[in-house]
């Protein structure tokens, strides 16, 4: 008896302690990466709407192609141009469709009737980071607004395998307003440059954006991205020395924006 109920109590402090525990870790402090096979997909009572709703915020629409064929890559193709309420019109060969990202967990897309002999299919390629995953949509010959299927390809397919080692997660642990603390696998000797990038890895199919950075960070306070290139600037690691081979600290002056390099890649270069 007395055995059960000191058990009980050791049961009952250590739940207590792992709650403590899991209180005192801010998980804001964290970015959570897109994992695209959590997904929720809910059809319009019309028929002619898809609206597919994620648990994060961290996606983008990578590449949209029909029935196999051509690829739209949004940013890239001059075929997709902006209407009105922020929806993108895609439209070749007779076919025509509207998306737009209607909230940041949120994609909807809006398909004209198909009144054609043959199936449509819509490949619509959602990714984050290393990863990407495909939903398609299949409108049957004849059947107007109607959609016969919508299924996710599986498994999740990771993108650049070779280069994960090197490019390490998206998310960092933010420390304070000034410093980014960054963990990598270097081996000793070799020269360590920081570069930016954007979220692909290689500037590729985003478009062109900004990311507001702390001041003093940057001569002209801006990061910008363009499709041609993936890197725009880069810091030496002399004026940011490591404390060991494994890790790098940057420190920048404390506005209060850091929170800003959340969507930011970070790479290591040890080849430089």
């Amino acid at each position: 008896m007395k055995k059960a109920f000191l058990k009980r109590i050791v049961s009952i402090a250590s739940a207590i302690w792992l709650a403590l525990l899991a209180c005192g870790c801010n998980q804001d402090a964290f970015v959570n990466q897109l994992s695209p096979s959590i997904r929720d997909i809910s059809l319009l009572e019309d028929g002619d709407s898809v609206k597919v709703r994620f648990k994060t915020d961290d996606w983008r629409v990578y590449s949209i192609r029909v029935n196999g064929g051509h690829s739209w890559h949004p940013g890239l193709s001059s075929e997709m141009t902006e209407i009105d309420d922020g929806k993108m019109k895609l439209s070749d060969n007779g076919f025509t469709m509207f998306y737009k990202k209607s909230s940041a967990r949120e994609l909807a897309m809006f398909f004209q009737p198909n009144f054609s002999d043959s199936d449509l299919k819509v490949d619509v390629v959602i990714a984050s980071s290393f990863e990407y995953d495909t939903l398609t949509v299949t409108q049957p010959r004849s059947s107007g607004y109607d959609l016969e299927r919508i299924e996710w390809n599986e498994p999740v397919t990771r993108t650049f395998p070779e280069y994960e080692k090197g490019w390490g997660p998206l998310s960092y642990k933010n420390e304070g307003p000034d410093t980014l603390r960054v963990n990598m696998r270097v081996f000793f000797g070799a020269a360590r440059q920081v570069k930016f990038s954007d979220d692909s890895g290689f500037g590729l199919y985003c478009g062109d954006f900004r990311v507001p950075v702390p001041d003093g960070a940057l001569n002209d306070e801006t990061l910008c991205f363009s499709k041609q290139d993936s890197v725009i600037y880069s810091y030496d690691t002399k004026e940011y020395p490591l404390v060991d081979d494994r890790e790098i600290i940057m420190k920048f002056p404390p506005t209060g924006k850091f929170s800003l390099y959340y969507n930011v890649l970070w790479n290591i270069d040890t080849y430089s």
